[in-house]
């Protein structure tokens, strides 16, 4: 097999679920406006609003008054959350909308503590501290000199960690500066929420996640056998590798990113390093 690894990060509001959403600082609506609105995904949540008396509460009239601000460079999500917000609905009530429609980075935006990783995606939610206990205190001496470190990038650095009798990759993502905390959290759960619809035998697993003040991680399946990049610098190793296994390594590669393509993800950046003599493709 040959696979791609993939990887990346809500608006951290003051809010609880019984918050009314008329209440809703201006710029945690704009965050979620920023997710749904190129998707057009403010249909998906007006359709879920009811009245009090069962029937829905926007008619196709309304929608298409919603839509038609996108020409005047208004947002739809905006203008019906505003809307919306008069009825005394509340952070609940929008969060339950949102996770029917599976639009979870957005619930992370209102509920910051809301376990995206665990409750919705089945994934292991990581502590911080158990993390650095798997990787030895997050050990940067490479691997190769009995340390964890695999490799490095500008999205941060890769550790190898034990998780009770088995290997993971460790993804500590660095900080980026420029952005602020929340610009990070919603970074990262937009992320997870792609990445855990991405299951195919060509792209690496992802296992689990943490997010803890500004450090956040990611947890992937480890392959053993490295990176091509690896296998290549490598005389020994490349000298093994044969040209059927270099064509089976390239078709893994292929379908790997086909898949990704069909569901409409782009890579961006496919070299060897990012390919793995396992069978696997990594960052997109």
């Amino acid at each position: 097999r040959h696979r791609l690894c993939i990887t990346t990060l809500v608006k951290m509001s003051e809010v609880t679920p019984e918050t009314p959403v008329r209440k809703l600082r201006f710029s945690t609506l704009r965050a979620i406006a920023d997710l749904l609105d190129p998707l057009a995904a403010w249909r998906s949540v007006m359709s879920g609003i009811y009245e009090a008396n069962g029937e829905p509460r926007y008619s196709q009239l309304k929608a298409r008054r919603f839509e038609a601000l996108v020409q005047q460079g208004k947002s739809p999500t905006m203008e019906l959350l505003f809307d919306w917000g008069t009825s005394d609905c509340t952070v609940a009530d929008l969060v339950q909308i949102l996770i029917q429609n599976e639009l979870l980075a957005a619930v992370s935006i209102l509920l910051p503590h809301h376990s995206v990783c665990q409750r919705d995606t089945g994934l292991v939610v990581f502590s911080l501290n158990e993390l650095k206990a798997m990787t030895q205190g997050w050990d940067d001496r490479p691997v190769t000199d009995g340390g964890c470190r695999l490799g490095s990038g500008g999205f941060g650095v890769v550790y190898r960690g034990q998780m009770r009798d088995t290997y993971v990759a460790v993804k500590k993502l660095n900080e980026i500066c420029d952005n602020s905390h929340e610009d990070l959290k919603t970074q990262f759960y937009q992320e997870i929420q792609t990445l855990r619809s991405l299951t195919h035998v060509n792209v690496v697993r992802l296992l689990g996640c943490s997010s803890e003040g500004r450090t956040v991680c990611v947890v992937y399946e480890h392959l053993a056998n490295g990176s091509l990049l690896d296998v290549l610098q490598s005389p020994e190793r490349a000298a093994a590798l044969l040209w059927k296994i270099r064509c089976s390594i390239s078709t893994g590669a292929a379908r790997g990113l086909s898949f990704l393509h069909l569901n409409k993800h782009t890579h961006r950046d496919i070299k060897r390093l990012r390919s793995f003599h396992d069978a696997a493709t990594s960052d997109f």
